[in-house]
């Protein structure tokens, strides 16, 4: 018989967010973004439903001294575009840039490993 190593040669850490995000919020910005408003059916809770999510990031701030600082949908627009990019440059975070949604959408793929 043979024995493995002692631990698990690889970790999976949830980098997300620990700030749950509102989705009417997030609905909002894709219809601003996208110049279309949203056909919504607001229903009651429904059974498997839950009130809000947020990621569980213990392992990750434990190992990794992991703090997100940015919610999740950034938006750089108005007064504060340039005090917005200097914190998202000072942030550590590895960011790609994009001029709009259809360009976000793009380098999302591509840096997904999806077409060129």
């Amino acid at each position: 018989m043979t024995s493995g190593p002692a631990s698990p040669p690889h970790r999976v850490y949830n980098l997300g967010n620990n700030r749950s995000e509102k989705l009417l919020r997030f609905i909002g910005i894709l219809e601003q973004e996208l110049g279309v408003k949203a056909k919504l059916d607001l229903q009651p809770m429904q059974p498997g439903d839950v009130p809000e999510t947020y990621a569980d990031i213990a392992a990750s701030e434990r190992d990794l001294g992991f703090k997100p600082k940015v919610p999740i949908v950034v938006r750089l627009e108005g007064t504060n575009v340039e005090l917005g990019k200097k914190m998202l440059a000072e942030s550590g975070l590895n960011i790609i840039a994009a001029a709009d949604m259809a360009d976000g959408a793009q380098k999302a793929v591509k840096a997904a490993g999806g077409s060129k």
